[in-house]
């Protein structure tokens, strides 16, 4: 984020929307009113791939797109946090307790640039509200990637092949919820939940914030799939 933009969000709180960014008069959630509307008739999806479930609170358009661009491209952790809220609903709805939440883990060049994992700062919110305990180690990179939205179809899915792995002391045996923020090709949650799996946890499913439209939402095995407002 600029620092003119910072210093404006700092005496104006209110004024910027955090997904369209237009000055606006906005709610106490910090939205204009158009995305306000929007974000409130997004409901929960869940689907199943390759014998797990993936659940997702929005699609990846509009007022959604925009909270989760402006949280990885301009560190708007507000944006952030309004993200954070639809995945906390999104897990009471789901009506499934896990052992823990395991955040995809954020390359290290990301994470210096930009400063913090938003999928870590989704979990802590859902961890604090829910009771879940978070584990950001449970998931780590074995190899320097490429990023994902700069790839096509197939290269994403050569891209992440074998690219995380788990710490099995901290899964084994566990039930275990993958966090990402946007579901795509399917890549990186397929190659998460790999991991996982791999590493002795009892079950593992996916919560994502947003559902790409030209994602890969079809499973590997069986599908099933369903719409459900999203309930405070």
């Amino acid at each position: 984020m600029r620092i003119a933009e910072k210093l404006y969000r700092l005496f104006f709180p209110f004024l910027t929307c955090c997904s369209c960014a237009r000055q606006a008069v906005c709610t106490d959630e910090c939205l204009c009113p158009a995305c306000a509307q929007e974000l409130a008739e997004v409901s929960l999806r869940m689907f199943i791939r390759s014998g797990h479930e993936v659940w997702v609170c929005a699609p990846y358009t509009g007022a959604a797109a925009g909270l989760v661009r402006r949280l990885k491209f301009h560190a708007d952790r507000e944006a952030g946090r309004i993200i954070g809220k639809f995945c906390i609903k999104a897990y009471r709805n789901i009506g499934r307790t896990y052992d823990l939440i395991a955040p995809a883990p954020l390359s290290r060049k990301r994470l210096r640039i930009r400063g913090f994992n938003q999928c870590v700062l989704f979990g802590k919110m859902i961890s604090n509200a829910c009771g879940v305990p978070l584990q950001p180690r449970a998931l780590y990179r074995v190899r320097d990637v490429k990023s994902q939205h700069e790839l096509g179809w197939r290269e994403r899915f050569e891209n992440a092949d074998h690219a995380f792995a788990a710490r099995e002391a901290l899964v084994r045996g566990k039930t275990v919820l993958f966090l990402d923020d946007v579901f795509t090709s399917g890549a990186t949650s397929d190659d998460c939940v790999r991991a996982l799996l791999q590493a002795g946890a009892a079950r593992v499913d996916v919560l994502c914030f947003a559902l790409a439209q030209q994602a890969d939402a079809r499973p590997r095995q069986h599908a099933a799939s369903n719409g459900q407002a999203i309930k405070d």
